[in-house]
């Protein structure tokens, strides 16, 4: 199924650019790109087309910013060894987050 545009938010959207301008990694900038391309009401075999990308590779890409937490843990968990608590907002909640975070 197809995103709607407008998914995320002006916040949201302002940090994943910031990310993309500082970000040294091809992947994770296509990553990046893909998410504000969708966002902006792009489909998937556009944003493939654009970005030379399979159009599953871009559903991926999807689906594990939807699931947000996990890949974000996973992106600075060198940074979070003295962590105890995390507080989220209601996008990252539910026992398949808790078992993410719990991973790292």
């Amino acid at each position: 199924m197809q995103p709607e545009a407008n998914f995320i938010t002006r916040n949201q959207k302002d940090i994943l650019k910031a990310r993309h301008r500082h970000e040294r990694d091809k992947r994770l900038c296509d990553r990046i790109k893909s998410i504000l391309l969708l966002d902006e009401g792009w489909t998937y075999p556009q944003v493939a087309h654009a970005l030379l990308l399979d159009e599953d590779t871009i559903r991926r890409y999807y689906k594990t910013y939807l699931e947000g937490g996990k890949e974000a843990f996973s992106l600075h968990k060198n940074h979070l060894f003295g962590v105890k608590n995390v507080l989220a907002d209601g996008g990252y909640s539910g026992e398949k987050f808790a078992k993410s975070v719990q991973e790292y």
